[in-house]
């Protein structure tokens, strides 16, 4: 339906069926994520609603999934939040695991297994702490370096492909723990004029799609 108000309507999304399916035997029955804020309300390109061009994911004709682009919440929505927001404000200062918060749980779970289960518990755990690790250090950079690109969300890495890498590695967490089994991911939004200048691209990429150079 074409309109630049809320009176918008699409589809149920291919993920979204998929979710109906199989996404009851997981906690989280899809996971919706992107690289850009973005907007849901008003006209974007030619008479339609930004809703449309911003979200990839729909669960019923008139309801959109949002995205998220913060590595940080994506982490806390797979592996909680790890106590209050006074708690987490803390083990950020501290750069504390969120995994320290549930350390004798792992302990006593680690001590039931064999040891290649060891071994494979003690491989994930760790690169968990490596993603969080990163998310951390994409935190404290965005605060000594404040982004003036209003696409990029705060507290995510410099470089788009820092961020998208670690986006990606996000979604390897979820998969491997089981957290969901359905995600959808927006590199860019449509009609996006981001810039590409890591691989030589200057110039803004909606644009250079409409010319062949």
């Amino acid at each position: 339906k074409r309109t630049e108000s809320t009176d918008y309507q699409l589809g149920v999304t291919a993920d979204q069926v998929a979710a109906q399916h199989i996404g009851r035997q997981t906690s989280l029955p899809s996971l919706e994520l992107a690289m850009d804020l973005m907007a849901t309300v008003g006209q974007c390109d030619n008479g339609y609603a930004c809703v449309y061009q911003n979200n990839l994911s729909w669960s019923s004709a008139t309801t959109p999934l949002p995205s998220e682009a913060h590595p940080r919440l994506v982490f806390e929505t797979l592996f909680g939040e790890g106590g209050t927001a006074a708690d987490r404000q803390d083990a950020i200062r501290r750069r504390a695991s969120l995994l320290d918060s549930i350390g004798s749980e792992l302990k006593r779970l680690q001590s039931t297994l064999g040891p290649e289960d060891q071994v494979r518990v003690s491989e994930y755990l760790e690169s968990v702490r490596e993603v969080e690790r990163r998310i951390q250090q994409a935190e404290e950079n965005s605060r000594d370096n404040p982004l003036p690109d209003l696409d990029r969300p705060v507290g995510v890495p410099d470089s788009y492909a820092d961020h998208a890498r670690l986006m990606f590695d996000l979604q390897t967490l979820a998969f491997q723990s089981d957290t969901t089994r359905v995600i959808t991911f927006q590199l860019a939004r449509e009609t996006s004029n981001r810039t590409y200048p890591e691989i030589g691209v200057a110039d803004p990429h909606h644009p250079l799609t409409h010319h062949g150079y």
